[in-house]
């Protein structure tokens, strides 16, 4: 595969030498495939997102409209969801205590947080050497 110059396009597009009229997107094949904002604008939405910034100071500092914004952190959501639910970790067990906080935090009206904290303790174990 070879890189063709791709001037306005919003990704690298590349040719491959035996096909020469073929050309393929390096974002063939991946969720990015039908966005219309570029990778790195995508990547720095989910960084502002993992830091919990506003919608309205992500769509400001990135130019992308606050309803892509939603929607693009709705998708980042979804994703840690869909990871959680495929990759259980099993807590507890024969023995071993686990202990479930739950709590919220207000600091205003409309901004509420719920946490939950599940750990396991664990104690050293009694008698022997």
């Amino acid at each position: 595969m070879t890189l063709v110059k791709f001037g306005q396009k919003r990704s690298p597009t590349f040719r491959c030498p035996s096909h020469k009229g073929e050309l393929v997107s390096q974002l063939k094949g991946s969720f990015w495939q039908k966005t219309c904002i570029s990778l790195p604008k995508t990547l720095i939405l989910a960084w502002l997102w993992y830091y919990k910034t506003s919608v309205s100071d992500a769509s400001s500092q990135t130019g992308v409209a606050a309803k892509a914004v939603g929607q693009w952190i709705s998708l980042y959501r979804d994703i840690c969801s869909h990871w959680l639910e495929e990759k259980p970790n099993k807590m507890g067990g024969p023995g071993v205590i686990v202990e479930i906080d739950e709590s919220v935090t207000c600091q205003g009206a409309l901004d509420v947080w719920w946490i939950l904290s599940i750990y396991e303790v664990r104690f050293p174990r009694h008698g022997g050497s």
